[in-house]
C-alpha cells in the first residue's frame, strides 16, 4: 500500500527539538528534499515518542515529558489528533516499518530508496516522502532499483501533476499507475544493483560526517533507554563502485536469447537489439524499443513479430500516415500484419483479431493513462 510518511501536525515542536531531550527518543526525519537514489542524507532530527513499530510511548523519559507539557494546547489542537497521549503522531505504520521504499512527493524527477539497513530504523519519512512497506530488504532493493530507472522516471514524469520551477508531484496516483512486472520484486540483479548504488553513495559521503551526525549515532535510541555508546566506524572501502554498477547493468541488459535465428534482412547492428527485446518480452512480457531515428526500428519491430510464438495476429498500431509504409515494408519483408491507426482507437475502434503481439509505433500517444485512446487500447 502506498501512503505518505509520518506527520507531525506541529513541525515546529518536532523538528530539531531541544537537545536537552534524551536521546532515545530522537531519529532522523527524511523529508522529500533529504531523498536521494538509493540513499537519503540525515539533516533534521525529528522526536519521535513512538517505538519500534509506531506505537506511540504512554509513558516518557522526564526531559521529554516536562517539554511536552509546556506544548500541550498546541498538541491537542492538531487536526488529526483524535485522543491518547497528546504527542502522538500520525501515519506511524508505514514509517517505521523494518523494510520501506520511500521517494520524492515533489522533485524534478521520480527519486527512490530503500531503508533496509539496521541504521536506517532511525531515519523516519516524513509527510513529504511517500512510503511503501516491503517483505524483505531485497524486495525494497528491488523496487528503488527500478522506480530510478531510466524508463520508470520517465514514465512518472509522463503523468505526474507539474509543480511550479520544473518540478512534478509522483503522489500515488503516479507512481501506482506505473507498470510493476510480476518479476521485478525478487529480481536479484535490481537489487544488487540498488545496493552498489547505496555503497557507493555512502562512499561519497563517509567523509562528510558533521558534529550532530556524531551527536545522533551516540545517542541511538533503545527500546528502554540504554546508555550512549560510541559509533562504530569502518575504514574499508565499499565493495561496489561506478565500474561494478556499469558492469551490472551491461549484464541486466545481456540477451538470453542468442540461440535465435533472426532474419537475414537485419543489419549487424539491430540483430544484439532484437535479440534483447525478445529476452525482455519473455522476462516482463513488454518492451520498449528507443533508438535513435533512423536505425531501422521498424524493420526490429517486425522482425521481433516474425519470431514471436503465440496464436492470434501480429497487430501494429501506428499513426494514419504511417499505415502505408508499416504495410509495404512488411509486405517486402513477408511479414504479415494487421495495422490499426491511433485515430480509429481514439474513436472506439480496436482490432477485431486476436493479437498474439502488439507493436504501437509512436507509443508517446499512449502515454498518459486518462485520455480515451488509453482507455480503449488496455483490452488489447
Amino acid at each position: 500500500m502506498l501512503q505518505l510518511g509520518a506527520k507531525t501536525g506541529a513541525n515546529q515542536i518536532f523538528l530539531d527539538p531541544p537537545e536537552f531531550i534524551e536521546g532515545c527518543l530522537i531519529r532522523w526525519g527524511i523529508r522529500g528534499r533529504d531523498v536521494r537514489p538509493f540513499g537519503t542524507t540525515d539533516r533534521i532530527r525529528l522526536l519521535w515518542p513512538h517505538d519500534e513499530r509506531g506505537r506511540v510511548y504512554r509513558k516518557l523519559p522526564r526531559h521529554a515529558l516536562e517539554y511536552f507539557n509546556c506544548h500541550e494546547g498546541v498538541l491537542r489542537a492538531r487536526a488529526d489528533y483524535v485522543g491518547g497521549p497528546s504527542w502522538t503522531l500520525f501515519r506511524t505504520r508505514a514509517a517505521s516499518a523494518p523494510f520501506r521504499v520511500i521517494w520524492s512527493d515533489i522533485r524534478r524527477r521520480l527519486t527512490a530508496a530503500a531503508l533496509t539497513e539496521p541504521a536506517d530504523r532511525d531515519r523516519v519519512p516524513l509527510n513529504t516522502c511517500y512510503v511503501i512497506a516491503a517483505e524483505s530488504a531485497d524486495q525494497a532493493r528491488a523496487l528503488a532499483a527500478w522506480l530510478n530507472s531510466t524508463w520508470m522516471r520517465a514514465a512518472a514524469r509522463a503523468v505526474a501533476d507539474p509543480a511550479r520551477g520544473g518540478f512534478a508531484r509522483f503522489n500515488a496516483r503516479v507512481v501506482g499507475s506505473l507498470p510493476l512486472p510480476p518479476s521485478v520484486p525478487d529480481d536479484s540483479k535490481l537489487a544488487h544493483l540498488a545496493r552498489l548504488g547505496a555503497q557507493e553513495r555512502s562512499c561519497r559521503t563517509r567523509s562528510m560526517l558533521t558534529a550532530p551526525n556524531y551527536w545522533i549515532c551516540r545517542n541511538r535510541p533503545g527500546r528502554h533507554w540504554p546508555p550512549s555508546r560510541p559509533p562504530v566506524a569502518s575504514t574499508d572501502p565499499p565493495p561496489g563502485d561506478a565500474g561494478d554498477i556499469a558492469r551490472a547493468i551491461a549484464a541486466s541488459l545481456r540477451s538470453s536469447r542468442s540461440d535465435v535465428i533472426l532474419p537475414d534482412w537485419l543489419r549487424e547492428d539491430q540483430r544484439q537489439g532484437v535479440r534483447r527485446i525478445l529476452s525482455t518480452l519473455t522476462r516482463y512480457g513488454g518492451a520498449l524499443l528507443a533508438d535513435p531515428t533512423g536505425s531501422g526500428k521498424t524493420y526490429s519491430a517486425l522482425a521481433v513479430g516474425s519470431l514471436w510464438q503465440g496464436r492470434g495476429e501480429l497487430v501494429v498500431l501506428a499513426p494514419a500516415a504511417l499505415l502505408q509504409q508499416w504495410r509495404r515494408t512488411a509486405e517486402q519483408l513477408h511479414v504479415t500484419i494487421d495495422a490499426h491507426s491511433h485515430e480509429r482507437i481514439s474513436r472506439g475502434v480496436l482490432p477485431s483479431v486476436r493479437p498474439r503481439l502488439v507493436i504501437v509505433d509512436e507509443s508517446h500517444w499512449y502515454r498518459n493513462p486518462v485520455p480515451a485512446a488509453t482507455e480503449r487500447l488496455r483490452p488489447t
